[in-house]
């Protein structure tokens, strides 16, 4: 019987070894391992404790061929282990377990895990049980070894998908990456360009080729937007610090041939996992946005809102910042401010004209631009007047600098066709001290002294005098000082002037119309009211006229918003209209109040809205989208020409007092407020009349079809109703 069994196993191990060269599938060997060693060996069934091995892709499984229904294997306890052993370190014969009448004989095999063979009521001899170990391994490293191949092969197959896909996404990267315009570089750790795309090529003035042997500033150089200093190495030092930079300000992308680009950087600092060693484990990647068109556009922008065209010199409002800032941050220096205001300038423009009085301008500039120092300020602020700030140094500086320019100005002889112009100049000059900390009251002492030098005979220099002020001829209530109570007024640091708003009833004469108010300025000081005829002067000719206007607007459109329903009308100026700045604001004003501006009406001079035509359309057509409407005040005083009105979106025409006061008794003033009134009522525009006085002439605009009135007859201003919140400042 065992020369049978020795017989059946050297015929098993034929067969195995034909099987195990037949088959390239694992499981396939598997089976017909199991089924002819079942066959062969008159088993009942062979159970697999497969572990996981991620070295030859197997993973924990146990399993039996063929299959059984019921788990014998967890009946006795030396069986079950095998589900939780370890994976062998080496091949093995482990033992025989008897269990249920049946024989089971365990193998450990090396990166598999165990094989029992379960064998009914006869048991093996020991020495068929030895010689069953060499095919059992020659199966166990024949599957190992299809497992491992398989695995091999799916992982070759992986890597190739894997390769494809990176270089369909290299290509699309590098497609990508040459379409945008920004420039991108990329930079290792030995400071060499490896990747560059078509902007960079193009920032750097590369054609195609990259030295890879040349540093990256072989290339280009990266300096400050004034080009005052290289910070070519600087990105690297504070990118190696951290892991990105982007510099607040813009930088000026250089390359070797000369040529400048102003550019927004970026350095990313990437860790490059292919590298190890200490050093060499991270690269650089630096992108760059052209914003050179942009750049000058924003530079010729900012110098056109503080320079004037004309001249060149600073403008008023260039001038006022650079005054403010030295007068508030100076604290151990003397400067200097000097005012100079032409003499009989008007005749040049009376006799030669505009474009006399420009060319005039531009000579008279261009002395004072040679008799200054360059840390020195020229400003042209008003039609031919000039400031000059004068840094670090003593009053007898200014001083003299003025003489110069004052005899300079003197000997010109302006040619304009066949006229021969002379002109003078009146100059103020006072000092700024580091104990001065207003620049309102700086300038207002150089104007001061301006206009002694005019009020003493013009042509001269005069030395402002320490705490005194020159007073006004005109008026014994000096106009530095409204300036100050304008000032104070704008503020809420002093509440001894305030600004308060007055009211005035704009009666609608057909009973469907709805009344409106008129919003009117007022000054409090000390329970005493200003008119504004008094101040206004003084703040148009101190810049602050666009100011008051966005005061009353804030206020009126916060009354609306408290007092809903009621239509109210604001005064706007023709210096607001013609500001940009103040244009700007205005708004942005009423873009912050949507619902009150429906409620808001404008009213603007008819001589404005001509002078300023497009401008004036361009802004109430922005301003209508809001629900806000126009009023066409003065009517009948400028052009008085219906033409234009069809391309401004005016609601309002009011007619000016001056054709109202004696409508009863004048034809003249009938025959033209009835024309205005008929030509607007042909285009959809109501009409207002100011100064009705009396009933007469309400009466008599009646009959004409006036559509609303206004005047002392109705009501005089009185002071706005207050409502819960204060007036804002």
């Amino acid at each position: 019987m065992i020369h049978c069994e020795a017989q059946s196993l050297i015929s098993l191990q034929h067969e195995l070894l034909l099987s195990i060269g037949t088959h390239t599938s694992p499981e396939a060997l598997l089976k017909e391992f199991s089924f002819k060693a079942i066959k062969t060996l008159n088993l009942k069934r062979i159970h697999f404790f497969q572990k996981s091995n991620k070295l030859v892709g197997i993973r924990k499984k146990s399993f039996c061929i063929p299959l059984s229904a019921k788990d014998i294997i967890s009946e006795n306890q030396k069986l079950a282990r095998y589900y939780f052993n370890p994976l062998p370190t080496e091949n093995s014969y482990i033992e025989e377990i008897e269990h249920n009448g049946s024989f089971f004989y365990s193998f450990g095999i090396k990166n598999f895990g165990y094989i029992l063979l379960e064998r009914r009521l006869k048991a093996f001899d020991k020495s068929l049980i030895q010689a069953l170990i060499p095919p059992v391994l020659r199966f166990s490293i024949a599957y190992l070894s299809r497992k491992q191949f398989e695995l091999n092969t799916k992982q070759r197959n992986r890597i190739h998908e894997i390769s494809s896909a990176l270089r369909l996404d290299k290509q699309k990267f590098e497609t990508i990456l040459g379409a945008i315009k920004d420039g991108v570089i990329a930079i290792n750790f030995n400071k060499k360009i490896f990747y560059a795309n078509d902007s960079a090529r193009i920032y750097m003035d590369v054609e195609s080729h990259i030295d890879i042997d040349k540093k990256y500033y072989e290339y280009f150089r990266l300096l400050n937007i004034d080009q005052t200093e290289d910070i070519t190495q600087k990105l690297e030092r504070i990118a190696s610090k951290n892991t990105t930079w982007s510099p607040k300000e813009p930088i000026v992308f250089k390359t070797q041939s000369g040529k400048t680009s102003v550019c927004e950087i970026n350095v990313q600092k990437i860790k490059d996992k292919r590298q190890n060693h200490t050093g060499s484990n991270y690269y650089f990647v630096i992108t760059f946005h052209d914003i050179t068109e942009t750049y000058e556009m924003e530079q010729t922008l900012a110098w056109q809102a503080t320079h004037d065209h004309l001249t060149e010199c600073l403008n008023r409002s260039g001038f006022e910042k650079i005054l403010d800032h030295i007068v508030i941050k100076n604290t151990s220096h003397n400067h200097a401010l000097i005012y100079m205001d032409l003499d009989r300038f008007k005749y040049v423009n009376d006799l030669g004209g505009h474009l006399a009085g420009d060319a005039l301008l531009k000579q008279v500039a261009e002395i004072m631009q040679q008799e200054i120092r360059e840390s020195d300020h020229l400003a042209r602020i008003g039609g031919d007047e000039f400031c000059i700030i004068t840094k670090r140094c003593e009053i007898e500086y200014a001083v003299e600098l003025s003489h110069r320019i004052r005899e300079k100005v003197e000997r010109l002889r302006f040619q304009w066709k066949d006229n021969v112009f002379t002109i003078g100049i009146s100059i103020g000059v006072t000092s700024i001290k580091p104990e001065d900390k207003d620049a309102d009251m700086v300038f207002f002492k150089a104007d001061d002294a301006c206009m002694l030098s005019k009020n003493n005979g013009r042509n001269q220099v005069t030395l402002a005098q320490e705490n005194a002020l020159n007073t006004s001829k005109k008026d014994p209530t000096r106009q530095i000082n409204y300036i100050n109570h304008v000032n104070k007024s704008l503020s809420s640091i002093d509440d001894s002037y305030n600004f308060v708003l007055y009211q005035q009833q704009i009666m609608a004469i057909a009973e469907e119309e709805k009344d409106h108010i008129e919003i009117l300025l007022r000054m409090e000081h000390k329970n005493n009211i200003i008119l504004p005829n008094a101040f206004l002067p003084a703040a148009e000719r101190y810049g602050k006229i666009a100011a008051i206007d966005l005061w009353v607007v804030k206020n009126s459109l916060e009354y609306i918003k408290h007092c809903k329903d009621t239509d109210v009308n604001v005064n706007l100026s023709g210096i607001t209209l013609s500001d940009d700045c103040a244009r700007k604001q205005l708004y942005q004003l009423i873009s912050e109040h949507p619902e009150e501006a429906k409620n808001l009406c404008l009213e603007i001079t008819e001589t404005v809205a001509i002078t300023n035509l497009n401008k004036c359309i361009r802004f109430m057509n922005n301003a209508s989208q809001y629900g806000v409407s126009f009023a066409l005040d003065d009517f009948g005083t400028g052009v008085s020409s219906f033409g234009y009105l069809k391309n401004l979106p005016v609601k309002y025409l009011k007619i000016d007092g001056s054709f109202i006061r004696d409508i009863c008794t004048n034809e003249i003033d009938q025959i033209v407020v009835r024309s205005i009134t008929e030509a607007a009522k042909a285009m959809s525009i109501q009409t207002v009349a100011e100064f009705v006085e009396d009933a007469e002439i309400l009466r008599k605009i009646s009959e004409i079809g006036v559509d609303f009135a206004q005047g002392y007859h109705l009501n005089k201003p009185e002071r706005l109703a207050t409502y819960p919140l204060p007036i804002l400042h």
